[in-house]
């Protein structure tokens, strides 16, 4: 049996996930996703936001930026990736369409949006990197606005958590990026107290004909002292 060089296993740059995701977006796989709109069991909390912007980070193709805007709500679309933002463009044209990588920070002023949409985005990130951005994240929120999210679980065995090289504990080499699988506490360490957290519960969602384990999460952004007394 031949040992894999231990290079092989490093962590991939933010230029070598950057070319990963180019390419999977300018050739699609083949095949159709199932209906996964997993926001409809969140419609209390998007109609909630109704009035305000929307962030849809990590948005690919634009699948819920398009059911959003259905819903007649305004939506800002995040990517790193131009051939992503190229499709949202002519899926969903009246979303604003913002190019940035989250690993660099967000290019949004405090309070901007009423809620936050980031459906398997934030399991590409180390510990500290999704720390911040959470942080960063909350910061755009209005006082009591809301992050809807779905993250790898540690059971989505048929999308990376066995079967690939562990390059750190909880984070699988698949595909050429760096992916980390959640169990129920490592959800909850990554909110800190300036939120409450709404909900985390595991689901199963269909996806190219196989089951894929996350989680969903929402969480709600804490008024602070100043804020109530103002």
């Amino acid at each position: 049996m031949v040992e894999k060089d231990a290079t092989d296993l490093r962590a991939p740059t933010q230029a070598d996930i950057r070319r990963v995701w180019e390419e999977r977006y300018r050739v699609p796989k083949v095949g159709t996703p199932g209906d996964d709109d997993w926001l409809a069991r969140w419609r209390e909390s998007v109609d909630a936001a109704r009035g305000q912007r929307i962030l849809d980070i990590g948005c690919g193709p634009g699948n819920d930026t398009m059911r959003l805007q259905a819903r007649g709500l305004q939506v800002v679309s995040l990517d790193f990736s131009f051939e992503a933002l190229r499709r949202v463009r002519t899926a969903a044209a009246a979303s604003t369409l913002v190019q940035s990588d989250l690993a660099d920070g967000l290019p949004f002023q405090p309070g901007s949006f009423g809620l936050i949409t980031a459906s398997l985005v934030l399991h590409y990130f180390n510990e500290q990197t999704t720390q911040r951005i959470l942080s960063e994240l909350r910061d755009c929120l209005i006082a009591g606005g809301r992050i809807l999210m779905r993250l790898n679980s540690m059971d989505d065995v048929q999308f990376g958590a066995q079967g690939n090289p562990e390059i750190e504990p909880g984070v699988h080499l698949v595909g050429g990026v760096a992916k980390r699988f959640y169990g129920r506490d490592e959800v909850m360490g990554l909110f800190d107290g300036s939120w409450r957290m709404v909900e985390a519960t595991e689901h199963a969602s269909d996806r190219y004909s196989r089951t894929k384990r996350l989680w969903e999460v929402c969480a709600e952004r804490v008024v602070s002292e100043a804020e109530v007394k103002e």
